[in-house]
Order: C-alpha cells, then sequence, then structure tokens
C-alpha cells in the first residue's frame, strides 16, 4: 500500500550571489554534504577583474610617485651640500684676494716710499696701484659670489623643502 507523502529536508540554505557574474567553476555536485564556510562555486565577473587591473595599476602608479619624490628629496639635499661647499670655496677666494689686496697696499706703501726718495721709477708706483685696483675688484667680485653662493643655498634648501612636502602628500592616501 502507498499512501502519500512528501519529502522535505531537515535544514535548508538559501544561496545568493554578492556580486553577479558567471559561474566558472562548481566545486559540489547536487546532494553533496557540505561543511559551513565549504566553498560551492566561483564567478567570473570581468567588471570587476577589469577594476582590480586598473586599482593594481594605480598602486604602481602611485609607488613610483612615491619612489619620485624620494629622490627628488635626496637629490636637493645633495644639491644644498654641493652649494655649501660651493660657498666654502668661495669665501676661501675671498680670503686669498683679502690678503691680495692687503700685500698690495704693502708693496704700493714701499714702492710709494721708494718713488719719493727718487730710489726707483715713479712708473713702478702706476704698476703698483693698478695691481692693488686689480686685487680691490677681484675681492669685489669675490665678495659678490660669496652672496651668490649663499643665496643659492637658500633657494635650494626652499627647493628641498618643496620636494619634501611633495614626498609628504603623495604619502597621504
Amino acid at each position: 500500500m502507498t499512501q502519500p507523502a512528501q519529502v522535505e529536508p531537515y535544514e535548508r540554505a538559501n544561496i545568493f550571489a554578492k556580486a553577479s557574474g558567471f559561474v566558472a567553476t562548481v566545486n559540489v555536485d547536487i546532494g553533496d554534504i557540505v561543511e559551513k564556510g565549504a566553498l560551492l562555486a566561483e564567478l567570473s565577473i570581468p567588471e570587476m577583474d577589469q577594476e582590480h587591473v586598473r586599482q593594481l595599476a594605480l598602486v604602481e602608479q602611485s609607488e613610483a610617485a612615491i619612489r619620485q619624490a624620494e629622490s627628488k628629496v635626496k637629490s636637493f639635499q645633495a644639491k644644498i651640500v654641493a652649494a655649501k661647499s660651493q660657498l666654502a670655496a668661495m669665501k676661501a677666494q675671498y680670503a686669498k684676494h683679502t690678503a691680495d689686496i692687503q700685500f698690495a697696499r704693502s708693496e704700493l706703501s714701499r714702492i710709494t716710499s721708494l718713488v719719493s726718495s727718487r730710489a726707483i721709477n715713479a712708473s713702478v708706483q702706476d704698476e703698483k696701484a693698478l695691481q692693488l685696483r686689480s686685487a680691490e675688484a677681484a675681492m669685489k667680485s669675490a665678495e659678490a659670489d660669496v652672496r651668490s653662493a649663499e643665496a643659492n643655498i637658500l633657494v635650494t634648501d626652499a627647493n628641498a623643502n618643496e620636494a619634501e612636502a611633495d614626498f609628504l602628500q603623495s604619502m597621504s592616501p
């Protein structure tokens, strides 16, 4: 004898996809026993794959921008060192020209006393006066070079600060 009946499972699970796409692989068959958290199927979502590739490219671009900003900071730091070395060289030139002026003044004074006692010709005095003026002009040029080197340090330092700010900005999200 047969009786009408209906078979129902003890438990039921509704499956909903979090994203729309195509089923790429099915890992279980109908009627298989599965455990909680088991991977039942894999979806292929071309739009999401494209977005993932685009996001990876943006990450690479950001990392390149960070490396470039770091390099720029290091470059300006090296330029500051070079500018300070150039300033030291210019100050040494200035000191040399100062000593040259002192020597030329001493020579001119000695020659002037020799010319006044008629021991040597006055044309030698004119030569020494020209040497003194030349040394003074060289010192003024060296002084301008020192000021220029100091200004160069300030400009390079400002550029380095700007590069550091750019680097910090590239690090922020």
